[in-house]
C-alpha cells in the first residue's frame, strides 16, 4: 500500500499506468508572488529567498502529478485549481489549503512522515539487526577524489561500484 492508497479513496489511482512526476509546490524558481509569501515566514533575519531554499525540496512541499508542466511556477491559487481536480487525495488536501508557506509545508511533511510510519514500521518483528550488503568505502574513496567543484552522477557512481542506480 502506498501512502495515497492510505487514505480510502473510493476512486482509487492506477499507479501503473498513471505518468507521475514529483511536482514542487513552492517552486524550484519562485516569483515575486511566492517571495511575498515567504517574506511573512522569514524569521531571524531570513531572506524569501532562505525560506526558499530552505522548503524547496523538502517532503512537505513535494507531490506526485501527472501535470507537471501545467503546474509550473505558477502562483498558489493558480496551482489550487489545478490540483482540486487531481485524483490523487494528497493534491485535493494541498488545494484545500488557503496558502502555501512554510507553517503549511511543515505541517504536510509532519502529516506525510506520519503517514509513512504508519504504512512502514520499522523494525519487522522476527528481523534481526539488517547487515550491509555493500562496503561503501569504495563510494567515500571515489567522492574524496573528485576535484573540488567537479561532479558526478549518482548512476554513474552506482555503476563503478557495482549497484544499481
Amino acid at each position: 500500500m502506498d501512502s495515497d492508497e492510505s487514505y480510502d479513496h473510493p476512486e482509487p489511482v492506477d499507479f501503473a499506468a498513471a505518468k507521475l512526476t514529483i511536482e514542487h509546490v513552492l517552486p524550484q524558481s519562485a516569483g515575486d508572488d511566492w517571495l511575498q509569501v515567504l517574506a511573512e515566514d522569514a524569521t531571524d533575519g531570513e531572506t524569501p529567498q532562505d525560506v526558499h531554499a530552505r522548503l524547496q525540496h523538502t517532503l512537505g512541499n513535494l507531490t506526485l502529478t501527472a501535470q507537471n508542466s501545467e503546474l509550473s511556477n505558477h502562483p498558489f491559487d493558480r496551482k489550487q485549481d489545478l490540483l482540486h481536480s487531481s485524483h490523487l487525495e494528497m493534491n485535493r488536501r494541498i488545494a484545500a489549503t488557503d496558502r502555501w508557506g512554510a507553517r503549511e509545508i511543515g505541517a504536510r511533511a509532519d502529516e506525510l512522515a506520519g503517514r509513512a510510519l504508519a504504512l512502514w514500521p520499522s523494525p519487522l518483528r522476527g528481523v534481526g539487526r539488517a547487515e550491509r550488503s555493500r562496503d561503501w568505502q569504495l563510494v567515500h574513496q571515489v567522492l574524496a577524489a573528485l576535484p573540488h567543484g567537479t561532479w558526478t552522477s549518482y548512476g554513474d557512481l552506482a555503476a563503478y561500484i557495482g549497484s544499481g542506480a
